[in-house]
């Protein structure tokens, strides 16, 4: 299922809003990505092969003339004799249930890879709505750092026209301010470029919003799933394999089913032109199985579906290696998270806060004040990435396993 985080009223393509909810934004993704569309299109082809594989032999017509435009008395049309006859293969082997099957067996694998598609656009939605979430988080720090630059320039320039400091010191921090400046930028840029990439997902060239809702720092810890044991698990990727398998199993049978002979039943009536009498004639014929009997199509089909099995096994190895990888990551993620909420950012905030008095009252040094700020700064970056790399993982992870529904991302 794909449960999301909001249910506000959805925009249209074409409409112009101030923000954006992942609920909206996923919904779009639904109706106007075009890889899902075409997912979509695979399953509605499916029943078309459902339908033809229900299909009978179409029956045959022929006219057939014998004993005439010969010599003597077979040199006249009046000795001729002419038959109509009508024919009908019979499938025999149950070739057509063999069908069928197949087809249902295919259109179950095409549903196993809409849903797929599915995951992996809900993935890459969570993933490009983070990434736009964490640029505005970004551009929020960058407009921090630019005025926290403005403001150590202000203090250094009182203290050097008060004499309490050297002149470099102010030179270094106009630089560092305007280096600042151009950083805020940079970061706007990238934020409307972030936006710009969300919005592609359902064929928006540009950004049709403003402001996105919800917020990367509100994400509590997940209860993480099980790593997937045994083969009988309900993994996306696994059932994908397992319909792949029973989509082989059907076409071997349907080659099984191709050698045993079809029985064609022919019946007519045959009018003779000399006497204007009339006769029924009926036929019954099918082909001897000496040489074609489908061995070439049987050993495919045989290898197909070994090809499927082993497939299935290493799909199950992978997905547990990726489980337990992903799970491990989200584990790591959440306890830096967490030490980073409650300690780290705390303290370096205190300790930046403490640097600027102790500069203002001439305890510290500069460069003292200006590493304790790129302390903080640095740490509040690690803090916006490790939040975006733990929603990533969640989103992997709901992708993996098909329940997005334990995930509450991107809460207000």
């Amino acid at each position: 299922g794909f449960t999301l985080c909001h249910t506000a009223p959805v925009m249209a393509a074409s409409e112009s809003a101030e923000w954006l909810s992942f609920a909206q934004a996923w919904k779009q993704v639904v109706q106007h990505n075009p890889n899902l569309a075409a997912a979509q299109e695979e399953v509605a082809g499916a029943n078309g092969t459902i339908l033809q594989a229900d299909t009978l032999p179409n029956p045959g017509i022929s006219l057939e003339s014998e004993n005439f435009g010969g010599s003597r008395q077979a040199a006249r049309w009046d000795e001729s004799e002419n038959t109509l006859k009508i024919t009908q293969p019979l499938e025999t082997g149950g070739k057509r249930q063999a069908r069928k099957a197949e087809a249902r067996a295919g259109k179950a694998l095409s549903q196993a890879s809409l849903e797929l598609h599915r995951l992996q656009m809900w993935a890459t939605l969570v993933e490009a709505y983070t990434d736009a979430l964490a640029s505005k988080e970004k551009q929020s720090l960058a407009e921090d750092d630019a005025r926290l630059a403005q403001d150590r320039h202000h203090a250094v320039a009182a203290r050097v026209q008060a004499g309490k400091a050297p002149p470099q010191e102010e030179t270094r921090a106009s630089v560092e301010a305007e280096m600042a400046q151009v950083a805020l930028e940079t970061a706007k840029r990238q934020t409307v470029l972030a936006h710009h990439r969300l919005a592609a997902l359902w064929g928006q060239p540009r950004t049709v919003f403003a402001t996105l809702e919800g917020r990367l720092d509100t994400v509590t810890e997940m209860k993480l799933p099980a790593s997937p044991a045994g083969t009988n698990t309900t993994l996306p990727s696994l059932m994908l394999s397992e319909r792949e398998c029973v989509v082989r199993e059907a076409t071997l049978k349907r080659e099984k089913a191709q050698t045993r002979p079809n029985i064609e039943l022919s019946a007519g009536i045959r009018h003779f032109e000399s006497g204007g009498g009339y006769a029924w004639q009926g036929e019954i014929a099918f082909p001897l199985p000496l040489f074609d009997r489908n061995q070439g199509g049987i050993r495919k089909a045989h290898h197909e579906l070994t090809r499927a099995r082993q497939l299935k096994q290493a799909t199950l190895l992978d997905a547990t290696v990726e489980q337990d990888a992903l799970t491990t990551a989200a584990e790591t993620q959440w306890r830096t998270i967490t030490v980073l909420r409650d300690r780290a950012l705390p303290a370096a905030r205190k300790a930046m806060e403490s640097a600027k008095t102790g500069y203002e009252s001439g305890k510290f040094a500069y460069l003292d004040w200006v590493d304790a700020e790129r302390s903080f700064v640095a740490l509040r970056t690690r803090w916006i990435e490790t939040l975006v790399a733990y929603h990533k993982t969640l989103a992997a992870l709901g992708r993996l396993t098909g329940n997005t529904d334990s995930f509450k991302l991107f809460q207000p």
